[in-house]
């Protein structure tokens, strides 16, 4: 299980904001790779009530509708390798993909 949480350093509000995890041996080469979005409902709370199965499930989808980053904010992440390898030296985590949240026009009077 690898939890964090991402902050939202850029100007404007964040909806899709994807975390990548690669475990990595001794000479730096990728064993396993996972992603999931912050926002994807995830819990370290859940995880220990949940099936490999639930949680993979999780982990693919999409951020909640309503998730939004917003400037200077931050949100939690959790990912779960079910059958690491072994022989992990080192971890690289990365955010591969943030999308700016989209704003409604204000009402028109």
């Amino acid at each position: 299980v690898i939890t964090g949480a991402a902050e939202n350093v850029g100007a404007r509000p964040l909806h899709a904001v994807l975390i990548s995890v690669d475990l990595l041996d001794g000479a730096q080469r990728q064993l396993a790779g996972q992603a999931a979005y912050c926002g994807n409902g995830l819990s370290t709370k859940m995880i220990g009530e949940m099936t490999p199965r639930e949680i993979e499930f999780l982990q693919r989808l999409d951020p909640q509708k309503s998730f939004v980053m917003q400037p200077a904010g931050s949100a939690p992440f959790a990912l779960v390798f079910i059958s690491p390898p072994p022989a992990i030296a080192r971890l690289r985590i990365e955010v591969s993909k943030a999308a700016a949240a989209s704003v409604p026009e204000p009402p028109r009077t």
